[in-house]
């Protein structure tokens, strides 16, 4: 299976409709439990993959957040992310 049909089928995810819903309010926040191995990666670039695609080229991109419980979770997510969506994520740590 390549990326973009891991990313398709990732979109169509009740979650990651949830996900982009909650996005599209201001100052949101959301908390997804239950989720295991790369799926929480999966379902992220899902969402990021949809901004990335329907934003104009002059807008900005959006920024978002993603809190893990501790480095190696955030190591693995990172660079899941990475491969995922095919660009470098600049990370700002204060540990």
């Amino acid at each position: 299976m390549r990326v973009e049909d891991l990313l398709a089928f990732y979109r169509s995810d009740p979650r990651a409709q949830m996900l982009r819903r909650t996005w599209e309010q201001a100052s949101a926040k959301t908390e997804l439990k239950g989720i295991v191995g790369s799926a929480t990666a999966l379902l992220a670039a899902a969402c990021v993959d949809v901004e990335l695609e329907q934003a104009a080229a002059s807008e900005p991109r959006a920024s978002h957040l993603f809190i893990l419980d501790d480095k190696e979770s955030a190591a693995y997510l990172l660079n899941d992310l990475e491969q995922l969506l095919h660009f470098h994520i600049v990370v700002i740590s204060r540990i």
